[in-house]
């Protein structure tokens, strides 16, 4: 079963392939033919890094705040984000399930 992502408006399938799919990088993301690449050879905190990274790159792109933020920048903030969330979704198995829950706010 192909795995998608709805990002704002967009619905993107996400592929994993061969690194040689994707030059110089993990994960690929494709506007055009909604697609998300990641190399499938990735542990899967990578694999988590890789996907919400690309999600960081539409969401800057979606926003507009890529026109606000030098391109040299835009790497590091996706990668720093990233990096972080996968590692606190792997560290917190329920992580996920809180934020879904309705009663997230309640005390």
């Amino acid at each position: 079963m192909d795995k998608t992502i709805k990002l704002f408006s967009q619905v993107f399938k996400i592929i994993y392939v061969n690194q040689d799919e994707i030059s110089n990088c993990f994960g690929e993301k494709t506007v055009y033919n909604s697609t998300i690449k990641i190399a499938d050879h990735l542990s899967g905190h990578e694999r988590i890094s890789t996907l919400l990274h690309e999600v960081s790159r539409q969401i800057l792109r979606q926003t507009g705040a890529e026109h606000k933020i030098a391109d040299s920048d835009i790497e590091y903030i996706c990668d720093l984000f990233s990096f972080s969330l996968a590692t606190i979704i792997l560290d917190n198995p329920d992580f996920l399930e809180i934020l879904k829950a309705s009663d997230v706010n309640r005390e």
